[in-house]
């Protein structure tokens, strides 16, 4: 989640603002913030928390699929702590934090404890903004392997659209017709009266795309139809002066 906190700002908005390229370039000194100052034909700053080295080394587990990466989007918690629970030092009574992809089965906050391994689209819609952002403040010349480790180098903007197309092929039907987010429910998935009526689940399953929680949390999951127009539509770089 540190990639959230990227913006990128055009040379044309920092010339009117010398104080602000000032305070940057000062942030960027004292390494607060990692800027990349907008000069030549390089219309954009690029501000982020993260350096270049540190977000190579997140990009190598966000982009593993034994890892964050699934099928269906980036799972909130790493899978390797489905063989390796995470036993917190400072709270030892505290249950250990179990790679579970879907409904979690700890009792904590009432059995709501849903963070573990699960996609969500809220946190995925953010980071694959981040990405689009950072994709345009770093440019054509910054890229990774998709997915790593062994895939192709790909820019941040095409790693973006990856992430974006996995997670909105939880409501696509697939080869066999089926779609992944109504799992095993067979009237949704074969009855012509149900299987187009799409419900936008709270979250859903890291391995299989299955939805679960709410069915009607079109606060977030609503988010899939800006995924769906950005992939069909080039992503825009912020307008000059903004």
């Amino acid at each position: 989640m540190p990639l959230a906190a990227s913006e990128v700002v055009h040379r044309h908005t920092l010339a009117r603002l010398p104080r602000l390229s000032e305070k940057l370039d000062e942030a960027a000194a004292q390494g607060v913030i990692h800027y990349r100052a907008a000069r030549g034909d390089d219309p954009y700053a690029c501000l982020r928390l993260v350096g270049s080295d540190r977000l190579h080394r997140l990009l190598d587990r966000l982009l593993d699929t034994s890892e964050f990466l699934s099928e269906h989007g980036p799972r909130s918690l790493s899978k390797t702590h489905l063989a390796k629970p995470f036993q917190s030092a400072l709270l030892p009574k505290m249950p250990p934090v179990r790679y579970e992809p879907g409904v979690s089965e700890e009792r904590i906050m009432g059995g709501n404890s849903n963070w573990r391994g699960p996609v969500w689209f809220p946190t995925t819609y953010l980071l694959v903004q981040a990405l689009r952002l950072l994709g345009t403040g770093l440019g054509p010349s910054f890229t990774h392997p998709f997915p790593a480790p062994g895939g192709r180098p790909a820019t941040l903007g095409h790693i973006a659209d990856q992430l974006a197309a996995r997670t909105v092929s939880i409501f696509r039907r697939g080869h066999d017709g089926r779609r992944p987010v109504y799992g095993d429910l067979e009237r949704f998935q074969t009855d012509p009266k149900w299987r187009d009526n799409l419900l936008f689940h709270e979250f859903f399953d890291g391995e299989t795309g299955a939805g679960h929680g709410a069915s009607h949390q079109t606060g977030w999951t609503g988010l899939v139809a800006l995924m769906v127009q950005e992939l069909r539509t080039p992503w825009r770089s912020p307008r000059p002066g903004g």
